[in-house]
């Protein structure tokens, strides 16, 4: 992992350390996950889309994404440092639906956050992501993928990252 990734972690471990039990309602905790990014990019400098207050644009195709090279009134950037998704659902075929989004993002680095009962089933939804990016027909060498999966059980988050 490099350096904005780890930090990237680091932000996701203040909420979790906040709300260990997840007792936060899942739209509190996609706010929290989107306020703590949203902090992260302001402070590399990102021009951020999404639906928070402050941000440069209006939320476009992903929870949330972090941009260079556009500045306010133009309708191009350079790059997407960031693109993220939240999916708080258990279920495999909606966690890989939203998961897809990404797998087609032209961005450095691709962020998924969610959620499963335990360790096991976080590491078989990294697992399933892996195989949606094999299949794609898109897929770069050195296309980046971050997983933070929460496990209730373990009360924290699972970080993988991997690199097709």
């Amino acid at each position: 992992m490099n350096k904005l990734e780890k930090e990237i972690c680091q932000a996701l471990e203040r909420i979790a350390r906040d709300d260990r039990k997840r007792e936060i309602k899942r739209r509190a905790w996609t706010r929290r996950v989107k306020q703590e990014l949203f902090d992260l990019g302001r402070k590399h400098g990102f021009g951020l889309y999404t639906d928070i207050r402050g941000a440069e644009w209006m939320q476009w195709m992903f929870d949330l994404a972090w941009a260079k090279g556009r500045d306010r009134g133009e309708t191009t950037f350079l790059r997407l440092a960031l693109v993220m998704e939240c999916e708080w659902n258990w279920d495999l075929e909606s966690l890989e639906i939203d998961f897809s989004k990404l797998v087609v993002a032209r961005a450095e680095r691709r962020l998924f956050v969610f959620e499963q009962r335990n360790a096991k089933k976080v590491d078989e939804v990294i697992e399933r992501c892996q195989r949606v990016v094999r299949r794609f027909k898109g897929t770069l060498p050195g296309d980046r993928y971050l997983f933070a999966g929460y496990a209730f059980k373990e009360e924290g988050f699972i970080y993988r990252l991997w690199v097709a």
